[in-house]
């Protein structure tokens, strides 16, 4: 729900005004400009999408050891999980089974 006087609207539009001017920086190939604008829109409005930009923002600086948003089916966790944590994840291997 928004107050009384729209600040939560005002914080909206902002965010997604930074988030453009982001998503301008990340085609320049500015990144680390990305992650700046990327973080301002975080402290604005949480939106997801944001989080994401600055995670894709971060693994083309080559920034591995950056902490990153994990979305997978819907749930995401911000508590700490590198990416170097996700790839350390065998993917690729057969469950144990049981003959």
């Amino acid at each position: 729900m928004g107050s009384i006087d729209g600040s939560s609207n005002v914080n909206m539009d902002r965010a997604e005004e930074t988030k453009i001017l982001a998503n301008e920086a990340s085609k320049a190939i500015i990144f680390s400009q990305a992650i700046d604008l990327y973080n301002q829109a975080i402290n604005l409005n949480g939106y997801i999408v944001y989080w994401a930009n600055r995670a894709f923002a971060h693994t083309k600086l080559v920034e591995y050891g950056s902490e990153v948003l994990v979305v997978h089916g819907g749930l995401f966790s911000v508590d700490g999980v590198k990416l170097s944590d996700i790839r350390a994840i065998d993917r690729f291997c057969e469950p144990l089974r049981k003959v």
